[in-house]
């Protein structure tokens, strides 16, 4: 495994500062280009350096801030399809989107999270330059990116936004395609888990030639993957919902969490049957008279498959055969069906060229197409709650009631009261999303000389993404609503109650398939000029300066019918179309300081400077400050500050409305909240009571009010946000005493401050009614009170609007160790150590403006992005001789506390995870000069995800473990010359 510090990959960006001009500079760049050439016949040839990290072209660059470089031929040693697999192995990189991300998911986008700063804050580029983005959040789907043409991948954490713009915050990730590949490659490769299921097939074609005494050259290629989905249920992990905690003893105990009961069960609210009807009917089935069926359940029974009732707390008559694992209450899987793999199929093809037009002027283009589907799956739609469809007990024919359940309505106080229906339509099967994605990015560009020194790097690139999406397992509440009230009808087969009692034809009646079209385009034209200026006694001054134009776009289609809230599946949402447009105006200066001096090998300073002007945030600077410094050959200090930004991205921007359902710890209003008994700092609980009314609920009774803590209301994008702004901090020292030993060691401190976050609803609520000072004349028109209503009968929240703001600090700290060690066996061949490893120190978030800074170094969330272990660790041990090569890698993720209990001291229930041991072994056989076979085994020892208690998929964090277990591919390569 060629894991190497060293950075010899990538190129630099230009800028400019508007459309118009910048396509202005591009021509005249060209007509400059074509110019010189007539007057450069003998000339030398250009010199083609390319640099990541850096504006400056320089053969001899080494980066100042920490770099990963892997090489093609890890890629290949451990089967990676997509690129997400081998950056999911990485310590600087945190679990994120990805083959395994499946609720939740982000439309199957495979993506890297560099120091779990999010996605968004990590640039993903290809040979230097932008790549296309795969939604409105800028994300890059690495699974579009065809591995066959890799030449390598080079990882720089830390700041860059002087030298790439936005969202270069945690890091970048660029991507080196092999341009100058010659022959005829076919790779073919399949694998598969121990348990005969998430097959993955792939197929692979390039072809490269030079021409013209290598002043030319071509490649094209072609990619097909097949990856097939892996069922939750088909893991003992992961099969059912579990809630895991420490009970009083000390013990972890591991509790069903129930979801929706298949059978349905009916709630009656606030009208419940007479005793003696739930006498007689419990009766006939052997229960004891005086059973409470209105204790903890709202007063609730369920229907059995015959027709008759149970009880939910305490269990009674229940005539199912529950597995094991289930408790009282009895409630279903709502993780069936879901998926650990999701499935994707796609197929890319694409192209690289170059053509030198003298010694001077060089061409060079590059065109990627990928056509991708991809699917979700999660639990089928399900009704429930106060909320839901009410069942009328009139007329009793349109939809089939048991003979128990209609006598206990008849005996109702008022009988022509509404009961509510909860219930899983598991006939429609689960709510799927599947995603149909053409993909394509054309670049075009001109590398030049000027004069005798200077270079020049100018290209137009245009991309775009057509996606639809369609919602399989959709549930039509507008004809469910039409069934139940008797307006309309499916034929026989269908009652809400009881497993499997919808018929196929009424499936059909009840079923919509939503479908949604999203187009997203990028356009960027950008240049940049490098060379020296003028020169010290230890060298040449070197300057580049450029100018760069982009523009991102979204057009959005979204299903009316859903939007206007006549479905039940995945939630309503909507976006307004438009763009986001930077012109940017760039300068990088590297001064040798010292050379070949005693003490001083070398010391250099660089400096880096931005303005970038946005449609939506304005103005905005980074800049950037770096030491090189060699007092020997075998040692080289290294320190860069950079300032850093990300601008607001067109989700955050452009996103209308969508359905928000959000659960909250207490109503302030209520009477025995911490706010009205005076358990808040600095809260007046009398005003808070005035308030209160003021808001709405009724004088009579707020001496008694008790608020709801369920609420529903809606989320939206924020025109209005300013950019998020990174200090980063770097520090290191590389030890390269020999040719096959080299050490280094690195601190980074990244603080980004104005962090653009969905806000929760929770410190909105709290500061409309004076928390943190927020509210000081508790005025029922501040904007914080301003984000949700109360009903006007009942007083409850209601109408909770939630947007992007600024909201958060998020500061990390931490450690970077490489080692890279080659020794020679002589006759018995040639053993490496490669090794990464991570400290993270310090992961601080302030969550809110007035929050308390909280360090979350070292836990695992409920949510994607919260896993924050403190030690992660990659090492491999390769061997080769001769024809013959083998690698062994140990992953290794520390153990982490639940996140709930550094966010509550006083939680002694809540459950973290153990360290985690992953080996992968993988062996190579060069079976002739055409032809290599490689084998391997991924998770050699099958170990199972830890479980804890999570909203994520299947009470792990799939996004961070292997869920999958013990993996087998084979990969077979010829090369035809």
């Amino acid at each position: 495994m060629n894991y190497s510090k060293r950075l010899v990959g990538g190129r630099g960006k230009g800028i400019f500062e508007s459309k118009s001009i910048a396509i202005a500079v591009s021509a005249a760049v060209s007509m400059l280009a074509l110019n010189t050439a007539v007057k450069a016949q003998d000339e030398p040839a250009i010199e083609e350096v390319v640099v990541t990290g850096s504006l400056i072209q320089r053969a001899d660059y080494v980066s100042a801030s920490p770099v990963v470089t892997i090489g093609k031929e890890v890629l290949e040693d451990f089967g990676v399809v997509t690129l997400d697999q081998i950056m999911d192995t990485l310590p600087q990189s945190l679990g994120s989107y990805s083959a395994r991300s499946n609720n939740p998911a982000n439309a199957g986008i495979a993506s890297v999270n560099l120091r779990g700063l999010g996605p968004n804050r990590t640039l993903v580029l290809i040979d230097g330059t932008r790549a296309m983005p795969s939604d409105g959040t800028n994300l890059v789907d690495l699974s579009l990116i065809p591995s066959s043409l890799v030449n390598r991948v080079e990882v720089i954490s830390g700041g860059a936004s002087a030298t790439y713009g936005s969202d270069a915050l945690a890091g970048v990730v660029n991507v080196s395609l092999d341009s100058k590949f010659e022959g005829f490659d076919i790779s073919a490769q399949f694998s598969t888990t121990a348990e005969d299921d998430g097959e993955e097939s792939v197929l692979e074609l390039v072809w490269g030639q030079r021409f013209n005494d290598d002043k030319a050259g071509i490649v094209l290629f072609g990619s097909y993957v097949d990856r097939e989905p892996v069922s939750a249920q088909d893991r003992r992990n992961t099969a059912w919902p579990i809630n895991r905690f420490r009970d009083d003893s000390g013990e972890v105990v591991d509790q069903f969490r129930p979801g929706f009961l298949e059978e349905g069960r009916a709630q009656i609210f606030g009208n419940p049957p007479s005793q003696a009807a739930v006498d007689e009917v419990f009766g006939a089935y052997g229960v004891a008279p005086g059973l409470d069926i209105c204790a903890g359940q709202n007063c609730s029974v369920g229907v059995n498959q015959d027709g008759s009732l149970f009880s939910l707390s305490p269990l009674e008559n229940f005539r199912d055969s529950p597995p094991s694992v289930l408790t009282d209450p009895y409630g279903g899987n709502f993780d069936d069906p879901g998926l650990l793999q999701i499935p994707l199929e796609r197929w890319s093809v694409g192209a690289l060229g170059d053509f030198e037009v003298n010694d001077r002027v060089k061409l060079y283009g590059r065109l990627i197409y990928s056509h991708r589907e991809v699917e979700r799956l999660i639990g089928p739609a399900s009704v429930g709650g106060r909320g839901s469809l009410a069942l009328l007990p009139a007329p009793l024919n349109a939809v089939p009631i048991p003979a128990d359940l209609a006598t206990l309505m008849a005996s109702r106080s008022d009988p022509s009261g509404p009961i509510f229906v909860e219930r899983v339509f598991t006939e429609l099967g689960g709510r799927g999303a599947i995603f149909e994605d053409d993909h394509y990015q054309a670049l075009g560009g001109i590398r030049m000389k000027i004069g005798d020194a200077w270079n020049l790097n100018a290209h137009l690139s245009y991309g775009e993404l057509d996606r639809k999406e369609t919602q399989p397992g959709t549930l039509n509440r507008q004809a469910l609503t039409q069934l139940m009230s008797g307006e309309a009808s499916c034929g026989e087969g269908f009652a809400l109650f009881g497993r499997n009692s919808i018929s196929d034809a009424c499936v059909d009646f009840i079923s919509y398939l939503p479908e949604f079209n999203t187009t997203f385009d990028q356009t960027v034209v950008e240049a940049v000029a490098s060379g020296p200026i003028f020169t010290l006694p230890a060298g040449d001054v070197l300057l580049a300066f450029g100018a760069s134009y982009r523009d991102n776009g979204l057009a959005y289609r979204g299903d009316a019918f859903v939007n206007a809230g006549n479905t039940v599946g995945f939630r309503a949402q909507d976006f307004d179309d438009g763009s986001i447009d930077v012109s940017e105006f760039f300068g990088e200066l590297v001064v040798p300081l010292l050379a070949d001096k005693p003490g001083a090998k070398l010391l250099e300073a660089s400096l880096g400077y931005r303005v970038s002007d946005y449609s939506t945030a304005g103005n905005v600077e980074s800049y950037k400050g770096e030491l090189n410094y060699l007092p020997v050959e075998a040692v080289r200090l290294r320190a860069s500050f950079q300032r850093a930004n990300r601008a607001p991205n067109l989700t955050e921007v452009l996103f209308t409305s969508g359905d928000a359902n959000e659960n909250i710890a207490e109503d302030p209003c209520s009477a025995g909240s911490s706010f009205r008994t005076g358990n808040v700092a600095g809260v007046d609980p009398a005003r808070v009571a005035d308030l209160c009314v003021a808001q709405g609920i009724p004088a009579g009774a707020i001496g008694e009010f008790q608020g709801s803590t369920s609420l529903q209301g809606t989320f939206e994008g924020n025109p209005n946000l300013d950019v998020e702004t990174a200090d980063t901090f770097t520090a290191g020292i590389v030890w390269t005493p020999r040719d096959d030993l080299s050490i280094s060691l690195d601190y980074y401190e990244i603080e980004v401050e104005d962090f653009i976050n969905f806000s929760a609803f929770a410190p909105l609520l709290e500061r409309c009614y004076n928390a943190f000072g927020a509210n000081p004349n508790y005025s029922a028109n501040s904007n914080f009170c301003g984000s949700f209503g109360r009903d006007s009968q009942i007083g409850n929240i209601v109408d909770i609007k939630r947007s992007f703001e600024n909201v958060a600090t998020v500061e990390r700290t931490g450690l970077d160790f490489q080692l890279s060690y080659d020794l020679s066996l002589e006759d018995a061949g040639t053993l490496s150590v490669n090794a990464l490893v991570s400290t993270l120190m310090e992961a601080n978030e302030q969550q809110f403006i007035g929050n308390p800074v909280v360090d979350y170094a070292g836990s695992i969330g409920g949510r994607i992005f919260q896993t924050l272990p403190e030690y992660q660790s990659t090492v491999t041990l390769s061997w080769s001789r001769g024809a013959l090569a083998a690698n062994l890698r140990w992953r290794h993720i520390d153990s982490m506390e639940n996140r709930r209990v550094i966010d509550n001291s006083a939680d002694t229930s809540s459950v973290g995870v153990p360290s985690m041991d992953y080996l992968d072994f993988t062996g190579s056989w060069q079976v002739s000069d055409r032809m290599t076979l490689t084998l391997g085994a991924l998770n050699l020892t099958d170990e199972e995800p830890p479980i804890y208690t999570s909203s994520l998929d299947y009470n792990t964090d799939p996004n961070t473990y292997d869920v999958l277990g013990l993996r087998f591919f084979g990969r077979l390569n010829y090369r035809f010359n």
